[in-house]
Order: structure tokens, then C-alpha cells, then sequence
């Protein structure tokens, strides 16, 4: 956890000694670099399961912050950073080898955004919302 992430430009995660034991991190405000930036140095963080960044700065494109993260991080379920509310509820993003996964978010307001899985589907099946 990063609670005060003032003038963090996110190659501090360079320096880790042991990148695949990091399973959360939390970005506090003051970040220097905007998420879809800093999301990049996350790559050796292979095991990954959930990142949240502080709601500012936010971006213009979730798919900016998504699309890196998916690719270096297989095992991340779930994301929150501020973004703007023309994002929409769904977005697609490419995995090595031209496959495609989904992440999605409660309504525009939200800021945190889960991978969707055959078990995400089956719950809203079972209680009865549609995808």
C-alpha cells in the first residue's frame, strides 16, 4: 500500500526484489504519473489479483490502464482509477496470442472495474441480471 503516493513515478516498483509475491496494491493521491502510465511498470507483477489507484488524475480511456495490466498480469480480477463517465460499462481488451476478455463496471459513477469470468456469468444468471 501506497498511502501517500506524492512524486511516486511508479519505477520504484523496479526495485522490488521479489515482484510475484505482490498480490494488491493501493495508490494513494499525489501519484506523479497517470495510471495508465504507471500501470506499465506493473508488468513483472505477474501474480497480480487487484490494483486500485487514487481517483486523480483520471483517464481518458480505460482501456489505456486495462489493456497493460491484462497483458502482464494474468491473474488480476479486479482495477479502480478514475475515469471519465463516456467510458461506458464494458470494455475489451486484447490478450497475447488475439484472445479478448471483457472488463466491466457497475454503472458509470464506479470506479473500479472487474474481469469478467464463467463464474461472473453463471451469478447473474442465477440472480437474474443480464450481462
Amino acid at each position: 500500500r501506497l498511502d501517500s503516493a506524492q512524486g511516486i513515478h511508479g519505477t520504484c516498483l523496479s526495485a522490488l526484489p521479489r515482484p510475484d509475491l505482490l498480490r494488491s496494491l493501493r495508490v494513494g493521491n499525489g501519484i506523479a504519473t497517470a495510471p495508465h502510465l504507471f500501470a506499465r511498470y506493473l508488468s513483472r507483477c505477474r501474480n497480480l489479483r487487484d490494483v486500485a489507484f487514487s481517483d486523480s488524475p483520471a483517464v481518458n480511456s480505460a482501456v489505456s490502464v486495462l489493456e497493460p495490466l491484462t497483458r502482464s498480469c494474468p491473474l488480476l480480477r479486479t482495477v479502480s482509477f478514475g475515469c471519465g463517465d463516456n467510458e461506458g460499462l464494458t470494455v475489451a481488451v486484447r490478450r497475447p496470442k488475439n484472445t479478448s476478455v471483457l472488463w466491466s463496471r457497475a454503472d458509470a459513477s464506479t470506479t473500479t472495474w472487474t474481469l469478467e469470468t464463467a463464474l461472473n456469468e453463471e451469478w447473474r444468471a442465477v440472480v437474474g441480471l443480464s450481462p
